[in-house]
């Protein structure tokens, strides 16, 4: 078995911590790999080949050296690895895992070009192809690459793997026995959608201003604990300002975020009371699939759903074996390319479904049961982020294999 080595067995914080923009206090992928059973290493007493992970910090710009803020370090994260890990690499007996999972970071933007970067500095340093190895939180990640590739002149010299630790659901609300759309199915009061948005994003402030200005917001559950009532981003999305939110938010439901962060809990409540889920995702505008606690949370509830996310996001759920369509409702709207038109589509969608009877509504979801029940069962039956794991250990060896 592959072992992973660490600087410090006694530390919890991630390899090459020299600067909190590149590396993480914290490893995120330390007890993981401890609970699968792998050995531990103190990258100093080197004993047999393994993975040395650095759990990057959220911002690809930071741990490439790119950012235009001041006080971020310029230095990419591989300039800050020591010698002794280099020289292992060299040889072929150690393999970088960076892992920069959080947030589904975008890792080539108009602004900096991570792909690039890394290809530059694992040359500098005369690094093997293939020694390292990018994860990251974005579900087109792989696509994206060798879409790269193809419109430049570098050599693939890294790997790349979809990987988040978001994966791991984590809701273990053990009172829920069956879907929780059926308490809504029997609640004449429950509300036409639920929709929870905790940090501000710009199509989350689009959404929650049209819900506003259609007559939507008394017809759901909706939340909006941070607003930003300036944003161009924002006012792209509608085409136009949005400063009557100043009279309605924020607004909290889920808790007031400011003092509890509610990412890993499970409001049942919420899905006995209402009967779609709108989840606003993490990305939106730009071209990042980040599949988050969002959108897990409403499938493990047992809820039909409608999903503000990038292009490929619904795509890229189908992919992992759920169910993506839900109500006679095309998911083609998810693969519409430009940003605007693509959150004009998602939002007439639940214009549409408020606008409908209850009668109606409830047909629609009954005649959806399969697929509630196929997404409730089936995020109970698996752990995506394990088998993440396992897949970059299989990798890995692969690698090994043919260094031999």
């Amino acid at each position: 078995m592959l072992r992973v080595y660490r600087d410090s067995l006694e530390s919890v914080q991630s390899n090459c911590l020299e600067s909190y923009h590149s590396a993480k206090y914290v490893s995120a992928s330390l007890n993981d790999f401890r609970r699968l059973g792998f050995k531990l290493e103190s990258v100093d007493r080197f004993d047999g080949v393994g993975l040395y992970i650095i759990d990057l910090a959220h911002n690809p710009a930071w741990w490439s050296g790119l950012s235009n803020n001041p006080d971020v370090s310029k230095i990419h994260v591989l300039k800050n690895i020591s010698d002794k890990v280099l020289s292992l690499c060299r040889d072929k007996k150690l393999r970088i895992v960076l892992d920069c999972h959080e947030g589904g970071p975008v890792i080539k933007k108009d602004s900096f070009d991570c792909f690039k970067e890394l290809t530059i500095k694992m040359s500098e340093l005369r690094l093997p192809a293939g020694s390292v190895i990018l994860l990251a939180g974005n579900a087109i990640l792989e696509e994206q690459y060798n879409k790269w590739l193809s419109e430049n002149s570098f050599n693939k010299l890294f790997d790349v793997m979809y990987s988040s630790p978001l994966l791991n659901f984590y809701f273990a609300d053990k009172s829920i026995r069956r879907p929780l759309i059926l308490d809504a199915l029997k609640d004449d009061a429950s509300k036409n959608f639920n929709s929870l948005n905790r940090s501000y994003r710009p199509h989350r402030g689009a959404h929650l201003y049209r819900c506003l200005k259609d007559d939507l917001l008394d017809q759901g559950l909706v939340s909006g604990n941070v607003i930003k009532y300036s944003d161009k981003d924002t006012e792209k999305l509608l085409g136009e300002g949005y400063g009557d939110l100043i009279d309605h938010f924020p607004k909290y439901l889920d808790g007031d975020w400011t003092t509890d962060n509610p990412a890993d809990k499970l409001n049942t409540s919420i899905f006995k009371q209402s009967l779609l889920t709108v989840v606003t995702e993490s990305q939106f505008i730009n071209e990042s699939v980040n599949l988050s606690e969002k959108i897990f949370r409403p499938m493990y509830a047992g809820h039909p759903l409608i999903v503000f996310g990038a292009k490929g996001y619904l795509k890229s759920l189908k992919k992992m074996g759920f169910a993506v369509t839900f109500c006679n409702i095309d998911p083609s709207y998810n693969e519409v390319t430009d940003p605007k038109n693509r959150f004009d589509e998602t939002q007439k969608i639940l214009y549409d479904w408020c606008n409908l009877s209850k009668g109606k509504k409830i047909k629609l979801i009954i005649d959806s049961m399969d697929s509630i029940i196929h997404n409730y069962n089936y995020i109970r039956s698996k752990n995506f982020y394990r088998q993440k794991i396992m897949e970059l250990v299989k990798r890995s060896e692969k690698y090994f294999m043919e260094v031999v």
